[in-house]
């Protein structure tokens, strides 16, 4: 379920840009969504002494996750697009689980 609805949102936005830029990096956008997918359930499911249902810091946690992105996979004027996915998905668990 999980991987189906990633791919729903990762397609809806490559669909949305492909008519709207000539040049779009969409794999920097898949590589944020999955990653803040992915630290969003992590989040949630770490709960050493009771229930936790936000992730704080999500602005940071966004900056850090692209400064590691950039290093493994290098920069671009596209880079928003990792950052954009990435707080969406954060902020989504949030709303999926609480």
């Amino acid at each position: 379920m999980e991987e189906a609805d990633g791919h729903f949102g990762a397609d809806a936005h490559n669909n949305y840009w492909r008519d709207k830029s000539p040049h779009h990096e969409p794999w920097r956008f898949e590589a944020g969504f999955y990653q803040g997918w992915d630290d969003g359930l992590l989040f949630f499911n770490f709960k050493p002494g009771g229930s936790l249902t936000e992730l704080g810091f999500k602005g940071e946690w966004t900056r850090r996750r692209l400064a590691e992105y950039v290093a493994a996979h290098g920069g671009s004027s596209y880079n928003w697009e990792f950052g954009k996915s990435h707080r969406s998905m954060t902020a989504g668990r949030q709303l999926t689980f609480v």
